[in-house]
């Protein structure tokens, strides 16, 4: 018994490595890739046929924006962006329900599949992530 103990420590110590070891290749790709982002970026910023489309374009987007607003003014337009909101809100809602109910039924149940109405089988998935804690 003291053996498994003794195994499940190695285990979870190199485990624990490993997690800490893909986070710190995670972390250092992230900077790499924001360096190599920035350098991407100066290429544009720096050719003045891009900026000068790229003002062309601002404007256009302005005028697009104000355009938008003019009609989001109209009473009925308004009235189908607060629903269309309501139903985003509702759809995160019963997602985030779901979840939590996949999640029980996983504990409960050990599976990984599920059934739906209609006869199709779905995989339960999870998905885990670090979190700075503050």
């Amino acid at each position: 018994m003291a053996q498994q103990d003794d195994k499940d420590q190695v285990s979870f110590l190199a485990l624990e490595r490993k997690i800490r070891r893909t986070h710190n290749l995670i972390k250092d790709a992230k900077d790499k890739l924001k360096e190599q982002r920035d350098i991407f970026k100066d290429a544009f910023e720096n050719d003045s046929v891009y900026q000068d489309h790229q003002a062309k374009y601002d404007e256009a987007r302005s005028t697009l924006s104000a355009t938008k607003k003019q009609i989001l003014k109209d009473p009925a337009v308004a009235a189908m962006e607060e629903k269309v909101k309501e139903m985003r809100l509702a759809i995160r809602q019963l997602q985030d329900s779901l979840s939590s109910d996949l999640q029980q039924y996983q504990s409960l149940t050990g599976e990984k599949v599920i059934e739906t109405d209609e006869g199709r089988l779905m995989e339960i998935v999870s998905k885990a992530k670090l979190v700075r804690r503050s």
